[in-house]
């Protein structure tokens, strides 16, 4: 499929004819296209509206208009049949980083004029833009539009954000995408529910922003730190109110204080109040101290609750792991007894022995947590009985200064009468400022607690994954499926089984090298193979480590996009490069982005699929240390030579 046969491909369908219609020009008549019915041409409608084009054209290119990402909104925005082909070429992410001369993953009209003049020079002709141009271009970058237009090729019509076109990207890197903002545009389906592009969901988008969905362990626990931090922030805001130091309630408190030292003083001083005025003093004095004590209560509730809660999460978390440890306990098969498999059946009882001492005491853990649980609840439960006590007091005394307030009513000068009601109102601005607070600053702990119980979670997942894998490499039981590979791949490049550093078997191609690897980076190789046995995929790892003279050759062979000799993180022993097959097909598009997605947060490895946004190449089956530039780039750590 030549790259016209590719436009005219996307330019029949229902979204392509639209895109025709409502962004391309359309020429004056066909008699003005240099060409006839038996040259190569993209057609709308039937029709050829391009098949080169002469100087004069390439003069009037808006090079704006191919940089822009705004949405095409009346005629004057439409592109001429010339733009719209190099729009869609520049899209095309191994087009648009060689573009990117900085590498800051956007064209500039200079950029784009520099390129486009490189393209108008493929065919020894610098006059004119022609097929053989584009078709000099996708064969020295082998972009195979075959696959682009069959896996993962969409366009997307929606206006409001995007402008033009936009296409995913297949399991080859061959990506296509307009604009930033059309990568991220949802588009619409037919009965109009909304759908993620494949843009958006493969690695045309910008790489993942870090979540506790994609962090590594280390990381995990760093983020456990951070929301612990902001759990005890919490805590305090609640005591705050409870304690009567949060700004608002002591603004209350301040005006209710100072309303309640002006109606006592008027008490003391009016001769109608001389009766009761002792009961009244004594009765404010109690409610005060009522107060006092069920803030105090109320806040060693919520320290109390906040204990439950993470005692709790402890405990779930304990018997996750417990299941864990019996799973790969119970999944360790028994030692053969063979005289060749005595290291085998060596490395599965030292395995099963760490792994029942490891369930013991975890076993142990659990009860001793439990008894703890148990304990928590019922000083909860006593603190719960004295607030139900000092309610019922609080309740009383009330009642006892709702009769005392009728007294004033009675007996009192109207001064006095006054000085009470602003006294009672004061009061009422207490309770309802406090309940305001503490209803946003509970709420606000709710959220803190649950952010830690969540980051909790993933901590144990990813601690039992580990359990799991090295249950499974300490068995060498991982189901290889080497009849998933298609004979043909067998044959043209070998299929072996090597073992890595840790003792983990792997598929290999006959030329994959292993030799040197960080282990490290080696301990997450297990990860790799249990997600593909978990998705059904065969993992072979086609480039393991590889020595500076290796690269610097194939360098030589494929281009800048090899990096050189010392540059590359397989010149370190921390990247290896892979393949994925099912059902003797090669896994490429959607599902290998799905893969892959898992892996990098499941590992917190860099996948070379999120590289494209920066302006860079895709590298979909490339995967590396994430700090490894940090950590190994020495010369201590090069492989100069593999070894024998």
């Amino acid at each position: 499929m030549n790259y016209y046969e590719f436009l005219n491909k996307q330019l029949e369908t229902s979204q392509g004819q639209q895109i025709g219609q409502n962004k391309i020009k359309q020429p004056a008549s066909s008699n003005e296209l240099l060409f006839n019915n038996d040259t190569p041409s993209v057609k709308l409608d039937g029709k050829p509206i391009f098949s080169k084009a002469d100087k004069t054209e390439v003069n009037e290119i808006n090079f704006d208009k191919l940089v822009s990402e705004e949405a095409v909104t009346d005629d004057n925005q439409k592109f001429s049949a010339l733009e719209f082909v190099l729009k869609t070429f520049l899209s095309i992410d191994k087009i648009k980083s060689l573009a990117d001369k900085n590498g800051d993953g956007k064209l500039t009209v200079e950029e784009a004029k520099a390129y486009i003049t490189e393209l108008a020079g493929k065919d020894g002709n610098l006059e004119d833009i022609s097929l053989e141009d584009f078709e000099a271009i996708l064969k020295e970058n082998n972009i195979n539009l075959e696959e682009l237009n069959n896996e993962a090729y969409e366009i997307n019509t929606e206006d409001t954000q995007s402008s033009n076109y936009n296409s995913g990207q297949t399991g080859e890197s061959q990506g296509i995408n307009t604009t930033q903002s059309a990568a991220t545009q949802p588009a619409q389906t037919s009965g109009g529910a909304s759908k993620t592009s494949v843009a958006a969901s493969t690695s045309n988008a910008s790489p993942q922003a870090k979540t506790i969905d994609n962090m590594s362990l280390s990381e995990l626990q760093t983020e456990k730190t951070n929301r612990e931090n902001t759990l005890k922030e919490k805590q305090s805001a609640v005591n705050a109110v409870n304690n009567e130091s949060n700004e608002k309630v002591k603004s209350a408190k301040t005006a209710a204080d100072k309303a309640k030292a002006e109606y006592e003083k008027a008490i003391k001083e009016d001769d109608g109040a001389k009766k009761f005025a002792k009961q009244i003093l004594n009765n404010n004095s109690k409610i005060e101290k009522n107060q006092a004590a069920l803030d105090k209560n109320d806040t060693e509730i919520t320290k109390k609750e906040g204990e439950i809660s993470n005692q709790q999460s402890t405990l779930e978390n304990l018997k996750s792991v417990l299941a864990a440890l019996t799973d790969a306990l119970s999944s360790l098969p028994a030692p053969t007894g063979k005289p060749e498999d005595k290291d085998k059946d060596a490395k599965i009882k030292a395995k099963k022995a760490s792994l029942s001492k490891e369930l013991s005491a975890k076993k142990n853990e659990v009860a001793k947590q439990e008894k703890q649980l148990a304990k928590l609840e019922k000083e909860l439960e006593k603190l719960k009985e004295n607030k139900t006590k000092l309610e019922a007091d609080k309740k009383s005394l009330l009642d006892e200064k709702s009769k005392l307030d009728e007294q004033v009513k009675k007996n009192c000068s109207e001064a006095t009468k006054v000085k009470l009601e602003a006294f009672n109102k004061a009061q009422q601005n207490v309770e309802k400022v406090k309940t305001q607070e503490l209803t946003s600053t509970k709420t606000e702990l709710k959220t803190a607690q649950d952010a830690v119980k969540e980051v909790d979670k993933k901590i144990t997942e990813a601690k039992n994954r580990e359990i799991k894998s090295s249950a499974k490499a300490a068995s060498n039981t991982t189901d290889l499926n080497i009849e998933n590979i298609p004979a043909s791949v067998r044959k043209q490049l070998g299929g072996k089984i090597s073992q890595l550093s840790d003792g983990t078997q792997v598929l290999t191609f006959n030329y994959t090298k292993l030799d040197q690897m960080q282990p490290e980076f080696v301990a997450k190789i297990p990860e790799f193979q249990r997600i593909a046995d978990e998705m059904g995929y065969t993992f072979v790892i086609s480039d393991g480590s590889r020595s500076v003279a290796e690269s610097n050759a194939a360098r030589a062979r494929k281009g800048t996009f090899v990096a050189k000799g010392g540059n590359s993180p397989h010149n370190y022993g921390v990247a290896i490069d892979i393949a994925l097959y099912k059902d003797g097909k090669a896994v490429s598009g959607t599902q290998f982005n799905e893969y892959a997605n898992r892996v990098k947060t499941e590992t917190g490895v860099t996948w070379g699929g999120d590289w494209g946004s920066y302006g860079k190449k895709y590298e979909t089956q490339h995967f590396e240390l994430a700090d490894w530039k940090g950590k190994y780039k020495n010369p201590q750590n090069l492989i100069q030579h593999h070894l024998a």
